[in-house]
């Protein structure tokens, strides 16, 4: 359905071919979102999250610098920084992604820079924590299916502090980045106020789904084995590794601060899975 005030176009599929000419006509800013997450290993996979996060992106830019357009915002992911850090993580840390995925992202920045200081294109580049909130997918959405499900979750000893974050606080974030003369030329980490322990996330997501959190302590060493048994090693880290954003610099140097809460955030989530899972009207 068409949405008042919003011009749509179709490009077809992104990449380093994508024909972006009709689209940025007369276009003051961009905000570029679009990505592929898809984490299967295979080998068309791996090129095609190059071929759309790499390449489209730096695609993308140089046609959006060619065409004039003023500023250009490029989501990132907190992951280029790894999956998991045992302090807190701020921008200036180095860059070690541990995916296919982070990789094409760290690129994609590289390439954004280039372009921005060759051509004067003013560029922000957002690293996002895990994103939530209705219509989410991925872990996120696996996680609340397995609570709603009251499936036994073998977590309950894992001590660490992971951010994430709510929708509507990166949407303001993304216009925060968009319109403060302040936010040109820099990246900035975005996240809620609050980094939980992934035992306090499944509490807080089965209090909203009003089911009792089924948590039981394993120790931590055991689970590293299986996961590492398994081939699972990535999702044992995204599980019991820490991985905490320090949003200090979005916050001072051009005024970004959540308004929802962790807690906001949570119910509304939870309040959207439990409809689209058809548990209440």
């Amino acid at each position: 359905m068409p949405i008042k005030g919003i011009s749509l176009k179709c490009v077809g599929e992104i990449g380093p071919d994508t024909d972006w000419g009709e689209a940025l006509k007369g276009v003051e800013a961009v905000i570029h979102l679009a990505g592929v997450a898809d984490t299967s290993g295979k080998t068309a996979s791996i090129r095609r999250i190059h071929q759309v996060n790499a390449a489209g992106t730096e695609h993308l830019a140089r046609c959006a610098a060619h065409a004039g357009v003023r500023r250009f915002v490029f989501i990132s992911s907190i992951k280029v920084h790894g999956e998991a850090c045992e302090t807190t993580i701020r921008e200036t840390d180095p860059l070690r992604p541990c995916s296919d995925y982070a990789t094409s992202k760290m690129n994609a920045e590289t390439a954004i820079w280039e372009i921005s200081n060759t051509t004067g294109m003013e560029a922000v580049i957002l690293r996002p924590a895990v994103v939530y909130g209705p219509g989410v997918k991925g872990g996120f959405f696996q996680l609340m299916s397995w609570i709603a499900k009251g499936m036994p979750l073998p977590l309950g000893a894992i001590q660490n502090r992971r951010s994430i974050l709510f929708l509507d606080n990166l949407i303001e974030g993304i216009m925060n980045a968009l319109t403060h003369a302040s936010a040109a030329g820099k990246t900035f980490l975005v996240a809620d106020p609050d980094a939980l322990s992934t035992p306090e996330l499944i509490r807080r997501l089965s209090n909203s789904l009003s089911v009792r959190a089924r948590l039981y302590d394993v120790p931590v060493s055991l689970l590293r084995l299986l996961a590492v048994v398994c081939g699972r090693k990535k999702e044992w880290m995204s599980l019991t590794g820490s991985l905490w954003a320090d949003t200090s610099k979005i916050q001072e140097e051009i005024g970004w601060r959540p308004t929802a809460s962790v807690e906001t955030g949570i119910q509304k989530t939870a309040l959207w899975f439990q409809k689209a899972a058809g548990i209440i009207a």
